[in-house]
């Protein structure tokens, strides 16, 4: 769901996607609607989801460093704090894989 206010779009993951945020595939799709929007500010709204994998999780921080759009995370429950915060600390310095 998209409500725009003041130039201002929020969207909320239960209605956009689920209750449980579990596919990276989903985080994918979430990220190619945000990056069509117009406005370059969105809000994230996690209230309500019960359940975030670490699939998603690590889906979802990736897609938002590579936008372009300032993105804002609100309502973040204590268990989905806790699954980025765990990504956040044991992601790897460098992304790149060296083939030799």
């Amino acid at each position: 769901m998209i409500t725009s206010k003041h130039k201002q779009n929020k969207i909320k993951l239960t209605k956009f996607i689920s209750k449980n945020l579990l596919l990276r595939n989903s985080a994918d799709e979430l990220f190619n609607y945000i990056n069509d929007f117009k406005t370059t500010r969105i809000i994230i709204d996690f209230n309500k989801i019960q359940s975030v994998t670490r699939a998603f999780t690590h889906q979802y921080l990736l897609n938002k460093e590579k936008s372009k759009k300032n993105i804002i995370d609100i309502n973040i429950s204590p268990h989905v704090k806790n699954m980025f915060d765990l990504i956040e600390t044991t992601k790897p310095a460098s992304q790149e894989v060296y083939i030799y």
